[in-house]
């Protein structure tokens, strides 16, 4: 498990890193309306992810990481690759046809960007369940050096905008597929258009359609609020959400390294007769982990705003800890979801997220009127601590985890910090805030935690 976090940690951190040094540049070179509108259309591809690809991204990597021979893994290949070429056809007919009657800017670069992102999303996916997880890692950050090389000039030096970034993210995750089959064969090596799938196809669609609706649920939690600040506040309030929001990606980074670690952990030892403690363990550590990110990241982000973020965005640095305490809810929510993989029940997720739904309408509706862009905001945590709370308690028919001291410290300090981030203090006194924080964290860690480094360190001096 550790061996695997590394490898993803360094695919993962060095996308990420590239993804934040272009928010910079982003917002000085391009103007809060056009970015908010290119946030809008990358809104679209999301959504429209979920059915290109059937969900395949989960399906074939649950489905691979079972297969005991070549034969099966050339089924769910087979399978997963034919259904993307289908609903690529379906997205270009579709295309056509609503260019007949309506005018959509930047509408064939959308669905161009969906269907690349389709199929380099359930590639990724592919290669994890195959074990080519320094494959995996390398290419998440060829693509991002790519997305950086060839749209930083082009929206700098040419002034294209928006459509330098969109040429950025479809060049550059073409070249890193291409790299990919050229390496591995991902594709030709597996896929074999006359196999029988019939066997596989039954069960992967039985697992991942009710994926399809959980992350469309999901989605519209997360990111269909744009479509009421730009309706209620305007295309320029939403140039404001979406810069504060590329913060979220370095929480994002670390739950993604964490989360794709602990989903194959969790497979692996769903069966194991101590998987409640094991379970509960890795809960503990990642709240308490991903706490401490927030509240760093939080404070220096205020501490550094005005040096990183164009002056026309400055008054968004405001939103900063909540929107990131909500990502680390969703962190938390999809930590989660991975036991419904585990018992492949993934269909008993929609209730909660039905419930969910609900809400995030009533609060976007009318949070966002009322409080604008806060509203927004408040609505994104009261959402998704709603589905935690749901998910705490009905995934204990599978495994019981238990929330430890640590994990009780971890959210004290956060709601702490909350308060604090809206104080007028200065930058200094931010930074001793910071180190107290730390020193509290490092004293409240969990437990195991500190008997492993013990047990590393008595190791350490036996052998000097």
């Amino acid at each position: 498990m550790l061996r695997n976090m590394g490898i993803y940690a360094v695919g993962s951190v060095g996308s990420r890193l590239i993804t934040i040094m272009l928010v910079p540049i982003y917002s000085f070179f391009i103007e809060p309306s056009e970015f908010g509108y290119y946030d809008i259309c990358f809104m679209v591809v999301l959504v429209m992810m979920p059915f290109v690809t059937l969900q395949m991204r989960d399906g074939a990597f649950r489905f691979l990481i079972d297969s005991d021979s070549e034969e099966e893994r050339r089924k769910v290949v087979t399978f997963t690759v034919l259904t993307l070429a289908r609903s690529a056809v379906v997205c270009i007919v579709l295309g056509i046809l609503l260019s007949i009657f309506a005018d959509i800017r930047y509408m064939w670069l959308t669905i161009a960007f969906g269907l690349t992102f389709s199929v380099y999303d359930v590639m990724q996916q592919m290669l994890r369940a195959l074990g080519h997880n320094k494959l995996y890692a390398a290419s998440g950050i060829i693509s991002s050096f790519l997305i950086f090389f060839i749209s930083v000039p082009l929206v700098v030096y040419a002034d294209m905008g928006v459509l330098a970034v969109f040429v950025g993210n479809i060049v550059g995750r073409i070249v890193a597929i291409l790299i990919v089959e050229w390496k591995v064969r991902m594709f030709s090596g597996y896929f074999r258009r006359h196999t029988d799938t019939r066997s596989v196809a039954r069960d992967m669609l039985k697992f991942s359609i009710p994926l399809i609706a959980v992350n469309v649920i999901i989605w519209g939690l997360s990111s269909g609020n744009r479509f009421f600040i730009n309706e209620l506040l305007g295309v320029e309030a939403n140039g404001m959400y979406a810069v504060v929001v590329k913060f979220g990606s370095v929480l994002e980074a670390l739950s993604l390294i964490l989360i794709q670690t602990w989903q194959e952990a969790a497979i692996m030892q769903y069966q194991a007769a101590d998987k409640n403690r094991f379970f509960s363990n890795v809960f503990n550590t990642y709240a308490w982990f991903l706490s401490i990110v927030v509240i760093s990241v939080s404070f220096f982000a205020r501490i550094f705003y005005s040096v990183i973020i164009g002056p026309a965005y400055q008054e968004s640095v405001v939103y900063v800890y909540p929107l990131l305490a909500a990502s680390m809810i969703i962190a938390l929510m999809l930590y989660y979801d991975v036991i419904y993989q585990c018992s492949k029940a993934t269909h008993r997720q929609l209730p909660g997220l039905l419930v969910a739904t609900a809400i995030s309408l009533a609060g976007n509706y009318f949070f966002t009127r009322w409080w604008g862009l806060y509203g927004v905001v408040a609505t994104l945590n009261v959402v998704y601590l709603t589905l935690v709370i749901f998910r705490a308690v009905e995934t204990r028919r599978y495994v019981r985890v238990s929330i430890s001291k640590s994990g009780i410290m971890a959210f004290i300090m956060l709601v702490v910090s909350g308060g604090v981030f809206y104080l007028p203090i200065t930058k200094a006194m931010m930074v001793v805030y910071l180190v107290a924080v730390y020193a509290v964290a490092i004293a409240t860690c969990p437990e195991f935690i500190k008997q492993f480094v013990a047990e590393k360190l008595n190791l350490k001096t036996n052998r000097q």
